[in-house]
């Protein structure tokens, strides 16, 4: 067994800080855009406990795409090559990212959970 580069150690903390960005994510940058009665995610009637609950769907949507994501995502690197595979589902968790930044620009929380949960399911590879 040949020792591991200095590179692909580096490259697979950077994948694994990527994924747990996902999850702090929703922790620092959503509870400021849903509790502020003046934000324009949602509407100004909601009460207070939607909210909250809306900010709990949201932190739970990442982690349970991710638990059944996984398993889908270790057999397909067994099929077709782990670099494949941790290429391309770092690559959709990145753009995912992306999605959910963008979803927050519009103002929409149902692209926010969609964004959420496939980013969630491409960072299955953690």
């Amino acid at each position: 067994m040949r020792p591991l580069s200095r590179t692909l150690i580096l490259t697979l903390y950077a994948i694994y800080i990527l994924d747990l960005m996902g999850l702090v994510f929703v922790y620092v940058v959503i509870p400021p855009l849903l509790l502020d009665p003046h934000a324009s995610m949602v509407s100004s009637t909601l009460s207070l406990s939607s909210r909250n609950i809306l900010i709990g769907l949201l932190v739970a949507t990442y982690p349970f795409a991710q638990f059944f994501a996984a398993p889908t995502l270790g057999d397909l690197s067994d099929r077709l090559g782990r670099r494949s595979i941790l290429l391309l589902s770092t690559l959709g968790t990145a753009l995912m990212f992306i999605l959910s930044g963008l979803s927050i620009v519009l103002g929409s929380v149902t692209l926010l959970f969609i964004s959420r949960f496939l980013a969630g399911i491409f960072a299955g590879n953690l």
